[in-house]
């Protein structure tokens, strides 16, 4: 058996799958539709649609209403519901359904239409409605039957046929006669079903002993009234009015606030009968149907007709609003104010609801009008003072006594912390007046006093002590950054009381510098002279700075003398770069010019640029980011979410692992907009914002690459670099590195100006120098350059990555084995390479620049001139010149140049060579006069020494001692251990040739050494047979130039062969040697060449055959 086996049709256009839902849901819902359970939407034709009820009553409910209205989505759809599968046209009975059948051969015609069930009885019951129908079906001719169990009225009728023996237009006119008179019969009659019970009991009470133009029949849960149309609708209005009916309509309580007042006056005017009570979510009418409908039908109209504004606020405000009760605060002042209500409701933005736009926009101008959030930075505070923190609480706690009525925060950030007041305008105005107050009469401020000359940073308090001023109750503090300046710290009246007084002060000062031309003025007055440097100081009130610049390498080669005759050196080479590791210096950074990729680095720090806050505006970022991944892209968007940088700024992102820092610092950059930009500005702030950061958060290291050259920021590279290097620069003469001790300055090898790039760097840091001369980093290294570190004096060792032959040093040191020598790999280039000058005895002997500086800061031109004229005076007086000879010069030893060359370091000496080849020494007395006394020393010496050597070369021709070697021959000994052997100076032993020391025993004639004795023999009146009896040749000329072998004329000049002498393969010589000896026992005939005195420095040849010597020339000399 079917489920649902009610079924009633409409007519309607092709429906969706989603619009027969909400037509099924709607003919479910009794109290809009009177339906109930049914099944699924069915389409049986063209525009048919069949839906079945399980209960029949619900059916008959529906059928009551014959027009429905069903909300669609974009439209209202209208239907028109019939218990009937075919729907008529308007001018055919909706209840009823006709066929016609025409018998052949017959006269008799039928028609069948589909009665009502209820209209049927009430022609059974009514025999006045049934007489009618039949007196009008009898002046057609036709017959009636009702058949109740069908709920069908069959009509029957003969027609006479007509000439030609056809019934189709007699039929047609009959059949049309017929249905004239059922649409008749459905017109005068109606069915109207009641189901309310109070009205079903109502009509059962009043209707059913009414007259018999009304009946009434009773079914389960309903009633069904039939008659008349106008009667049965007049009897049941009438009964409708006298029955009250209750509708509970669900309402959202925050649209009830809005409309409930306007919809009373509306219902009070139209239909003041009608009792309304509102529960939560709920408004309940109760009266007439009529009325209640149209009361429901108001209500809706005016929910339809609130109107909803957005009005956006800052977190701070909407958090202010849900924690206090300003939403009901205003809600209420709103009712009382307004035509209309206006209700408050606040999730990410504050949602203003009415019926009035005019109400919505005065409540949102009284919103934003009293409850507002300001904004004030504390000047010059980093942390809040916990003064300020605690009166601004007392204040707070004061004025929300009575409930919240304010709210205080503090907010810090990269300028300094932030107060931020929330709350009623009258409460955050109060407290705004009295924090502006507490800035200008109570809170610590800075000031900054442009200092007239950098030394002043160092030795400002010393100068204040000067000029006798006293500065109390404001700190000072000096420092290089922006510029020389003096920071004023403290309460701002005084502050500014202190500024008054030292701005006049610093305006009048006189900076000006006196040259000493003289060497020693710098010891002189850091030594022994300082104490009258100070009673200069003192009495003139001024202040007195050494100026300590970096040697200049030009400078000193021109103020230092070289005494020699011969100079010649390897043309100098450009190198490609060069750095620098002194000390002292200014900080402790190590600078270093990177040739890599930033993502490639190994530091704690990577800065990086970006543009309007995106993170793929340039190259450098995007590198950053293919590295970084999506990690690197989460990060930078987490913390950007909750920063809007300004030019300048800088966003600190954590970094991912795959990159080798802790932190990338981004900077927001402008693109280049002209010399002193605001591009400019902001760059220089970021990077030094960059570097205070990495200051104060501990960092060691940080990488910054050379920002702004590029198609995205188009700076020119020179201004690219240039920002970059006085931002590195300034930073280190600030001296405030901290932790910071490496920065690198990274180059992308792959760009097209990377070599340009380099140099560039490299130029400007190099140049870079402090206020005192000093250089301002520990070092400056880079991928491709030299270091030089200073050792101590003057000496330096340079560390250079090239070719040693390129290098232009007096020694060039090299390793051999001398068994394959020219194959070397250092030789032949040096060997192809201009000899050095090896005659050089002493060069640079200078201690540096004659011309000292000092810096006399005072307060006015005549006091600081005095001053100067007072320690200029007191220079001259000790200073000292003196003249050293070219002869005294030319006796001094290797040991005493080296002596020589300390003492004029350490006393601070200058010399100068003269015309003559002399040297003027010029220092302080003390120093010059320990100079001419050493020469003078060093003189006598000399003299000595000559003597001594004179005495060996004389006796050394005239008696020859000789010692025994272990083979058996005789060697003689050299001149100093002949020399003491026959002065008999033997205490300390002698040395022989091979420089073994023996001790000696004259009395017997014997030598001992390691546990070895051995003879001594000595031989007198040497003749030339002492090596042999050949022709003797000597390797200098000075030997055979002696007096001895070159006998002086009358004219005193002497006569000396230069001769080419075959040596060939050399042995020792012996005294009696005819002949050379023999090479090999076994052949006693192949001899050497020629014998010699010495065999492993030999100074002497001896051969013994004339073919052997050539004469080449014959030289005269005095």
């Amino acid at each position: 058996m079917d489920e649902f086996p009610h079924p009633l049709f409409f007519e309607a256009r092709e429906l969706s799958k989603r619009e027969k839902g909400k037509i099924r849901l709607y003919f479910q819902k009794r109290r809009d539709s009177g339906g109930g359970d049914c099944d699924e939407i069915q389409k049986i034709g063209d525009n048919t649609y069949r839906i079945c009820f399980k209960v029949k009553e619900d059916q008959e409910r529906v059928l009551q209403k014959s027009s429905h209205t069903i909300c669609l989505p974009n439209e209202e759809l209208h239907l028109t519901v019939s218990s009937s599968s075919s729907l008529q046209a308007s001018d055919q009975p909706s209840t009823s359904h006709g066929q016609t059948f025409t018998q052949a051969n017959t006269k008799e015609l039928e028609k069948i239409f589909q009665i009502e069930t209820f209209l049927l009885f009430y022609l059974r019951d009514c025999p006045q409605a049934l007489k009618f129908l039949q007196k009008q079906l009898d002046a057609i001719h036709c017959s009636l039957t009702l058949n109740f169990d069908t709920e069908e009225a069959v009509v029957k009728g003969d027609v006479v046929k007509e000439s030609g023996g056809a019934f189709g237009t007699a039929a047609e006119k009959w059949e049309h006669q017929v249905d004239k008179i059922f649409i008749n019969l459905t017109e005068t009659y109606t069915c109207h079903h009641v189901f309310e019970p109070k009205l079903v009991k109502k009509v059962q009470q009043d209707l059913s002993n009414v007259a018999d133009d009304i009946k009434v029949y009773s079914q389960a849960g309903y009633v069904v009234v039939v008659g008349e149309t106008v009667v049965v609708k007049e009897k049941v209005s009438g009964l409708e009015k006298g029955l009250t009916t209750t509708m509970e309509l669900p309402i959202k309580e925050k649209h009830l606030k809005l409309i409930e007042e306007e919809f009373r006056r509306e219902m009070q005017a139209d239909s003041p009968e009608v009792k309304i009570t509102t529960r939560t979510n709920m408004v309940i009418l109760e009266g007439s149907d009529e009325k209640v409908k149209s009361g429901a039908a108001k209500l809706d109209e005016l929910v339809k007709k609130i109107k909803v504004k957005r009005v956006q606020l800052s977190p701070c405000l909407t958090a202010f609003m849900k924690t206090t009760n300003a939403l009901s605060k205003y809600e209420a002042r709103f009712q009382q104010t307004f035509r209309s209500p206006v209700s408050l409701e606040v999730d990410v933005d504050l949602r203003l609801s009415s019926l009035s736009s005019v109400s919505l926009e005065e409540a949102e101008a009284a919103l934003l009008r009293d409850i507002i959030v300001i904004s004030v930075q504390l000047q010059g505070e980093t942390t809040v003072p916990p003064e300020l923190r605690g009166i601004l609480n007392k204040a707070r706690d004061e004025v929300n006594s009575l409930g919240l009525q304010v709210e205080v925060s503090f907010i810090p950030g990269v300028n300094g912390t932030t107060v931020q007041l929330v709350g009623y305008s009258q409460e955050v105005s109060k407290l705004k007046e009295f924090l502006h107050d507490y800035q200008l009469n109570q809170a610590t401020t800075e000031e900054i006093l442009k200092l007239p000359d950098p030394e002043l940073v160092e030795c400002f308090d010393e100068m204040l002590n000067r000029l006798g001023v006293n500065i109390t109750r404001v700190t000072l503090r000096t420092s290089h950054v922006p510029y020389p300046c003096v920071i004023l710290s403290g309460n701002r009246g005084q502050v500014k009381d202190i500024y008054k007084t030292l701005q006049p002060v610093l305006a009048n000062l006189t900076v000006d510098s006196l040259v000493l031309n003289g060497p020693g003025a710098l010891r002189y007055f850091q030594g022994v002279g300082k104490v009258s440097k100070d009673l200069v100081e003192t009495s003139h009130k001024v202040i007195i700075r050494e100026q300590q610049g970096v040697p200049n390498v030009n400078a000193q080669q021109q103020g230092s003398s070289s005494i020699t005759h011969k100079t010649s050196l390897r043309p100098s080479l450009n190198r490609r770069s060069r750095s620098f590791v002194g000390s002292p210096a200014v900080s402790q950074i190590n600078l270093r010019i990177r040739l890599c990729r930033l993502e490639d680095e190994q530091v704690d720090v990577f800065v990086a640029p970006i543009v309007k806050n995106q993170l793929n505006s340039n190259n450098i970022s995007k590198s950053l980011l293919r590295k970084g991944g999506s990690t690197l892209q989460s990060q930078f968007e987490a913390t950007a979410a909750n920063h809007v940088l300004l030019p300048g700024e800088v966003l600190q992102v954590p970094a991912p692992p795959s990159l080798g820092c802790s932190k990338i610092f981004f900077i927001e950059c402008l693109p280049w907009d002209g010399v002193g930009g605001q591009s400019v500005q902001a760059l220089s702030k970021g990077l030094e914002k960059c570097l205070d950061l990495c200051v104060q958060q501990g960092f060691s290291s940080v990488a910054i690459p050379i920002i702004g050259h590029g198609v995205v920021l188009k700076y020119s590279l020179t201004e690219a670099i240039k920002v970059l290097t006085e931002k590195i620069t300034g930073f280190g003469s600030a001296a405030t590195s901290g932790s910071l001790s490496s920065i690198n300055i990274v180059i992308h090898p792959d760009y097209s100006d990377a070599e340009k790039t380099y140099h560039e760097v490299h130029k400007n840091l190099c140049s870079s120098m402090n206020h005192t001369g000093q250089v301002i980093f520990r070092s400056l290294t880079s991928d491709l350059d030299e270091v030089i570190m200073a050792l101590g004096g003057n000496v330096q060792l340079h560390l250079v990555f090239g070719d040693i032959t390129n290098e232009t040093t007096d020694v060039v040191v090299n390793t051999t084995d001398f068994t394959n020598f020219h194959n070397a790999p250092v030789i032949p280039p040096v060997q192809q390479s201009p000899p050095l000058t090896t005659d050089l005895k002493l060069t640079n002997i200078s201690s540096g620049s004659q011309q000292s500086t000092f810096k006399f800061i005072g307060l006015g031109k005549n006091t600081v001139d005095d001053a100067m004229k007072n320690l200029k005076s007191l220079y001259e007086t000790v200073c000292s010149t003196q003249t050293i000879s070219k002869e005294d010069m030319e006796v001094l030893t290797q040991e005493d140049l080296k002596a020589f060359k300390q003492l004029v370091e350490s006393e601070g000496l200058f010399i100068k060579e003269d015309q003559s080849g002399g040297l003027t020494v010029t220092g302080l007395k003390d120093g010059v006069n320990q100079l001419i006394m050493m020469i003078q020393a060093c003189l006598q010496g000399s003299l000595r020494i000559e003597v001594r050597v004179r005495e060996e070369e004389d006796l050394y021709n005239r008696v020859m001692w000789c010692i025994l070697d272990q083979r058996g021959n005789w060697q003689r000994l050299p001149k100093i251990a002949n020399y003491n052997l026959e002065k008999r100076d033997i205490a300390a032993g002698i040395e022989d040739a091979q420089g073994v020391t023996w001790q000696v025993n004259l009395q017997n004639m014997q030598a001992t050494a390691t546990g070895q004795t051995t003879k001594l023999k000595r031989l007198q009146n040497l003749t030339a047979t002492v090596f042999g009896e050949g022709t003797y040749f000597a390797v200098n000329a000075s030997y055979s130039a002696q007096s001895t072998y070159s006998k002086p004329g009358a004219d005193g000049s002497q006569l000396m062969f230069v001769a080419r002498v075959l040596t060939g393969v050399y042995a020792q010589g012996q005294s009696g040697m005819k002949v050379p000896p023999s090479r090999n026992a076994q052949q006693p005939n192949e001899r050497y060449d020629s014998v010699v005195d010495n065999l492993s420095n030999p100074s002497m040849y001896v051969v013994f055959h004339d073919d052997q010597a050539y004469p080449d020339y014959l030289i005269t000399f005095k």
